[in-house]
């Protein structure tokens, strides 16, 4: 009897049970109601893992090795979210739970012609970048981020280099710019505070957000859902003018 219970116990190591992480948790509207179908993005330590959040609003990432992670949680017409440097430990079920709001409907009109060389006029740099950190006495306006391409901007701006930008944040905005989302970003230098804005206007906003090789907000409706290879090509040929 003994050896044949032995025959039915689980093939891997206790010590590789016990070292399995789990980040987990559900997912409400403000109301408190469960959001099924939220993209639900997992990063760090060296992994990466999306999920989608079930029917009742709940999402689960397993077998993460212990270290430090972010969550992005969006869905579209919501306010996405993020929570950052979680410490994961190993062994342990890290519950994270998000509430989502609405997003604002904005009607605004623009008082700048709103085309990608619109755009690339009145823009002092033009980059690729990924959000690596924030400043903790401004988190929701100051950035830290690797640049990763320049098609414009000031020498200093090289890619692989590190860039501290600021944002005005828009009523209508729905990304948290948290660590590790990646943009093609529109920046303008304020001399008064010595440091790149964000480029915005009415409640638009010049930065195309990346996820797996596609735009998913865009200040051009045209470019949301295409791959991001069409807007590095139209970005080289205004380089090259």
């Amino acid at each position: 009897m003994l050896v044949v219970m032995g025959c039915l116990m689980p093939i891997h190591s206790p010590a590789q049970a016990q070292d399995a992480s789990t980040i987990a948790g559900c997912i409400t509207d403000n109301g408190g109601q469960p959001l099924p179908g939220v993209t639900v993005d997992v990063g760090g330590n060296g992994a990466h893992r999306i999920v989608v959040s079930n029917f009742r609003g709940c999402y689960a990432v397993q077998n993460l090795p212990a270290g430090s992670y972010y969550v992005f949680a969006r869905l579209p017409g919501f306010v996405s979210v993020t929570r950052e440097g979680l410490n994961v430990q190993a062994g342990r079920l890290q519950a994270v739970d998000f509430q989502m709001r609405i997003a604002p409907i904005c009607e605004c009109v623009s008082l700048f012609q709103w085309t990608l060389a619109g755009l690339w006029e009145h823009a002092d740099a033009v980059v690729r970048l990924r959000i690596a950190g924030h400043d903790s006495n401004d988190p929701e306006v100051t950035h830290q981020a690797s640049v990763l391409s320049v098609w414009k901007g000031n020498p200093a701006v090289i890619a692989g280099h590190a860039l501290t930008f600021r944002r005005r944040i828009e009523p209508a905005e729905s990304e948290p710019y948290g660590v590790g989302q990646e943009f093609v970003i529109f920046l303008e230098w304020s001399p008064q505070q010595q440091a790149f804005i964000r480029m915005s206007n009415d409640g638009l906003v010049a930065a195309f957000a990346i996820e797996n090789g596609r735009i998913h907000t865009s200040p051009l409706a045209g470019y949301v859902g295409t791959g991001s290879e069409q807007l590095v090509k139209e970005l080289a040929a205004l380089a090259a003018r």
